[in-house]
């Protein structure tokens, strides 16, 4: 997920679109996350999620982050535990996922998820 500066995207929506200049295809977004005005694309199978962000979060208050899919999250979370790293559960579920978040040395937001069947 890439955060975009409040201030930017009131000032530049709607003409501005990563997908228009990255050939990435605008997706549906999930009406939980439409209301705070993001959007989502896709390229290859590969998804970009845009988000507005207010500017004086700073790195550790910040929600943008890195998605590792993973096919045993259960493994990945007692791997983790194990070497100390503090497990951030998810506070905003999608059907179809299991998720949860770190954050790393550098304070950076890390998403861990499996895909499960609905």
């Amino acid at each position: 997920m890439f955060k975009s500066p409040s201030k930017l995207q009131k000032k530049r929506r709607p003409s501005f679109s990563i997908g228009a200049f990255c050939a990435f295809q605008r997706l549906k977004s999930r009406k939980s996350f439409e209301k705070n005005g993001g959007a989502w694309f896709s390229i290859a199978g590969v998804e970009l999620h845009v988000s507005p962000e207010k500017d004086s979060l700073g790195n550790k208050g910040s929600k943008r982050h890195v998605c590792y899919v993973t096919s045993d999250i259960e493994s990945a979370r007692t791997h983790l535990i194990a070497h100390g790293i503090e497990i951030k559960e998810d506070k905003q579920p999608i059907d179809g996922w299991i998720r949860f978040y770190i954050r790393d040395p550098g304070d950076n937001r890390l998403e861990i998820a499996q895909r499960v069947a609905l």
